[in-house]
């Protein structure tokens, strides 16, 4: 079973296939993003990422509510050294599926044990990337009556360590059908959102992002364990606020939710 369904505590005895269609929930960790750089890009000029995402990726527009399965941006350098920004199908499909889905789970990956898991081993290597979002949702509560919080960065800009994999439609001819697919790496929570979940996305810091974006550097869980350590202080920068439930998309949804008054009864 892979690490990214080792998550699912809460659902047990439910097949992966019942997971895989339910998978949005929003107990998953890091279900939700939000990219919104209409005014925001300016949060990444003193980045060294800032050479990778200084333009829109094609086809952007600003979403508030994007959920796994949907295009999110990803930042990378390619074989040929080209520094790219561009969308990719949010969940890692490695080489081998015969369709654009898995048995369970990708658009998370553990940090502990990417390097040595067969759907993510080959990306830690050589495929990884940066996902510059704005802001995230994390739920907490109980079942039924769980509350959302929207969770934002020091800097208008939060980069989180990903990786990336080409996937190609066995149907398709071989000059097309190629889809770019990843995944967001997920540490154990500190700072902010040790009290919101167990799990965290792995924030990149600044210092690391040349080495991980560039795909000379033979990745291992070393590097993984690396970044994933300097994520700590950022988490510690982090904002967060509880907000309405997610119904459709727009700015609205990062809005905090009104505060109920307290009933006090008369004496």
């Amino acid at each position: 079973m892979e690490d990214s369904l080792r998550d699912l505590v809460f659902f047990p005895g439910v097949s992966t296939d019942t997971i895989w269609s339910i998978f949005n929930y929003p107990e998953l960790m890091c279900g939700r993003v939000v990219v919104d750089y209409d005014e925001n890009m300016g949060g990444a000029a003193w980045q060294d990422i800032a050479q990778w995402i200084g333009h829109l990726p094609e086809g952007y527009a600003p979403s508030w509510n994007i959920k796994p399965t949907e295009q999110i941006p990803v930042a990378f350098t390619d074989s040929e050294g080209n520094k790219r920004f561009e969308y990719a199908y949010w969940s890692l499909i490695p080489p081998w599926e015969r369709q654009l889905k898995t048995k369970y789970p990708t658009f998370n990956a553990r940090a502990e044990t990417a390097a040595e898991k067969p759907t993510f081993k080959a990306a830690v290597k050589h495929t990884r990337c940066i996902i510059p979002v704005t802001g995230f949702y994390e739920w907490t509560g109980a079942r039924g009556t769980r509350i959302p919080h929207a969770i934002v960065g020091p800097s208008t800009i939060l980069p989180m360590a990903g990786l990336y994999s080409w996937w190609h439609d066995p149907a398709a001819p071989e000059d097309s059908g190629w889809y770019l697919t990843a995944t967001i790496l997920t540490c154990k929570s500190s700072g902010v959102m040790e009290s919101l979940h167990d799990r965290m996305p792995v924030f990149m810091t600044p210092a690391l992002a040349w080495e991980w974006l560039d795909p000379a550097t033979m990745g291992d869980q070393s590097l993984v364990n690396a970044v994933a350590d300097a994520a700590v202080p950022i988490s510690k920068g982090l904002r967060q606020w509880p907000v309405l439930p997610l119904r459709g998309d727009g700015p609205e949804l990062m809005q905090p939710a009104p505060v109920l008054p307290i009933e006090v009864e008369s004496p």
